[in-house]
């Protein structure tokens, strides 16, 4: 079981600080879209649309490049949710 743990600690700390940032403010949005309206599916639809809409604004305003990964970090929380 240790060395379980000393696994999953070493894996989790190579997740680079932006993923988990991500991870965090979808958290965060699940949360207020949860008070709003408490219903899953609606929570999910709304933070992939705010995911999806902030990357498109990186690309265009701040030439980076779109990175998916990013979405899906946003998303999990939500996805978490939903299950």
């Amino acid at each position: 079981m240790k060395q379980f743990l000393n696994n999953l600690q070493t894996k989790l700390s190579k997740i680079p600080n932006d993923k988990l940032l991500h991870f965090f403010y979808g958290s965060v949005l699940v949360g207020l879209f949860d008070i709003i309206m408490p219903h899953a599916i609606i929570t999910l639809v709304c933070v992939m649309v705010l995911a999806a809409t902030k990357e498109i604004y990186d690309e265009m305003e701040r030439d980076s490049p779109m990175d998916f990964v990013d979405i899906i970090f946003t998303i999990l929380p939500a996805l978490i949710n939903f299950i």
